[in-house]
């Protein structure tokens, strides 16, 4: 039997997903600690020891996250905690890490937001969304994207053609072919000139 110890494997599918970023994880006690891996098809979790600890029988996962880690189970995603247990059934279309709080759920054609419970805080009402980073989250309104706050307020109005999270208190933004970064109030601080100037 050959096991695949796969801790980047989920980080990188995550990330490439829609544009989507890797959403930082909590650090963690060393009892609690898992790490993903894939045996027969079929990924589970394996502490620092590298006993498994939660057999592998689901879809795909992601790394565990503010107490939780995202499985694929039937198709469908929801969320366990460091014991194996479901503590958000697979209900959803897609499912992002915890960030902040808050993980970004794709129910139907849209995404929202729930707590760790499961509550849906910030209803399914944009088109993609991305996980919360210093307070924001940038979400897809129709063909644009930009940026809202924890309650679900749209507080970077959605005109950018591509839009980065925001790290360092600043955001990669653009429209058309012109590349910005923006601060957390929308402003920007830096235009890419133009060869032309």
């Amino acid at each position: 039997m050959h096991r695949i110890f796969l801790v980047l494997l989920p980080i990188i599918v995550l990330s490439t997903q829609n544009g989507c970023v890797t959403c930082p994880s909590k650090t963690v006690s060393a009892e609690r600690a898992r790490f993903p891996i894939l045996e027969d098809g079929k990924y589970g979790f394996i502490n620092q020891a590298g006993e498994v600890v939660i057999e592998p029988k689901y879809e795909r996962v992601w790394p565990f996250s503010e107490g939780l880690a995202v499985v694929q189970s039937d198709g469908r995603f929801g969320f366990i905690n460091p014991a194996g247990d479901f503590v958000i059934e697979p209900l959803f279309d897609w499912a992002w890490s915890f960030s902040e709080g808050l993980a970004c759920v794709k129910d139907g054609d849209d995404c929202g937001f729930v707590d760790h419970s499961g509550k849906m805080v910030i209803p399914a009402r944009f088109h993609w969304a991305w996980s919360f980073s210093e307070g924001l989250a940038c979400v897809r309104v129709g063909p644009r994207l930009g940026y809202i706050d924890g309650k679900g307020d749209l507080v970077i109005p959605a005109k950018y053609d591509e839009a980065d999270t925001f790290r360092g208190g600043l955001a990669a933004v653009k429209i058309e072919d012109t590349v910005s970064y923006i601060d957390s109030n929308g402003a920007v601080v830096w235009t890419q000139q133009s060869a032309e100037e």
